[in-house]
């Protein structure tokens, strides 16, 4: 990771600021037309899965302060 410091702190810098304002990270993706009565509960289980590791990323970096 040494060779590339400066691209993955630029990096780190994007994933900060895609940070909703609710204080989660959310999905990128849908499941389009399907399944819509179970997506909403779906999207929010993944929104603390990519939270918590986006979270655990930031702290491994340093970047939580």
């Amino acid at each position: 990771a040494g060779l590339f410091s400066d691209e993955i702190q630029g990096n780190l810098d994007y994933v900060i600021g895609t940070q909703a304002d609710g204080g989660y990270w959310d999905t990128t993706w849908t499941w389009g037309p399907f399944y819509p009565d179970v997506w909403p509960t779906a999207q929010n289980e993944w929104r603390g899965d990519l939270t918590l590791r986006t979270l655990l990323t930031l702290r491994d970096y340093g970047r939580l302060g």
